[in-house]
C-alpha cells in the first residue's frame, strides 16, 4: 500500500515536470514589428559628428515593457536604452570597435550587457529555472531581435535603430539621470567620447 502511494506521487511528480518542460517559450516575446522603426519614435536626447547622428532614450515605462517582454526588465536590474544610429554620409562607419556605456548620476558606469545575458538575467529574476529547450531558444532569439547590430558597419545613408541593454539596480534606475557615452566610433576622427544626457 505505502509503496503504491510512493509510486503514485512520484509518477505525479514526473508528470508535474514534464508539462512544466513542455509548457512552451519562458517568455511570450512580441516579434519586432514597424511600430519599432526610426519613424516611430522621438528620441529624448542626440548628437552628431562629422554626419553620423546618434539618438538615444532610456526606456523606464515597465507596462510597455513588459507588453513587449512578457517581463518586467527593470525590476530584473536590465536598462533597456534605445539607439539610433543614421549615416548621412557616402563612407561606411565601423561600429564594432564602438564602446558603449551608460553612467550615473554619481558618475558610476554600468555595465554593457549582451542581448543573451539580458535575457538570462530576466530568466534568473523570475527564477525560471526548468523550461522547455526549444521555447527558450525561441524567446531567446525573439528578445535577441530588439538588441542594436553593432557587428555590421553602418553603410553610407543607412539608418540602424535596436536596444542597448545595461545592468543597473532597480533602485537606481528609478532615480534616473543618465548619461550615455559613446567612444571609438571612427567618424568621430577624435578620442573625445559622445554624451547624450538621457531624462
Amino acid at each position: 500500500m505505502v509503496n503504491r502511494m510512493i509510486r503514485c506521487r512520484l509518477a505525479t511528480l514526473i508528470l508535474l515536470v514534464s508539462g512544466l518542460m513542455g509548457c512552451g517559450k519562458p517568455f511570450d516575446v512580441k516579434p519586432r514589428t514597424k511600430v519599432d522603426t526610426p519613424t516611430a519614435t522621438t528620441y529624448t536626447a542626440k548628437a552628431e559628428v562629422n554626419g553620423l547622428m546618434l539618438n538615444a532614450e532610456a526606456l523606464t515605462d515597465e507596462d510597455k515593457l513588459y507588453d513587449t517582454f512578457d517581463g518586467n526588465l527593470i525590476l530584473a536590474g536590465i536598462l533597456p536604452v534605445r539607439v539610433k544610429l543614421q549615416n548621412s554620409g557616402a563612407e561606411k562607419v565601423e561600429l564594432k570597435s564602438a564602446k558603449f556605456e551608460l553612467r550615473g548620476a554619481t558618475n558610476s558606469v554600468f555595465k554593457l550587457l549582451e542581448a543573451e545575458k539580458a535575457y538570462k538575467q530576466l530568466r534568473k529574476y523570475y527564477g525560471i529555472t526548468i523550461y522547455n529547450k526549444r521555447g527558450n531558444s525561441e524567446s531567446k532569439a525573439d528578445f535577441s531581435t530588439y538588441a542594436l547590430d553593432v557587428k555590421k558597419s553602418l553603410a553610407g545613408n543607412e539608418t540602424r535603430e535596436g536596444l542597448l541593454f545595461f545592468a543597473v539596480p532597480n533602485e537606481v534606475i528609478k532615480e534616473g539621470n543618465f548619461r550615455l557615452v559613446v567612444r571609438k566610433l571612427n567618424r568621430a576622427r577624435s578620442d573625445s567620447p559622445l554624451e547624450l544626457q538621457l531624462q
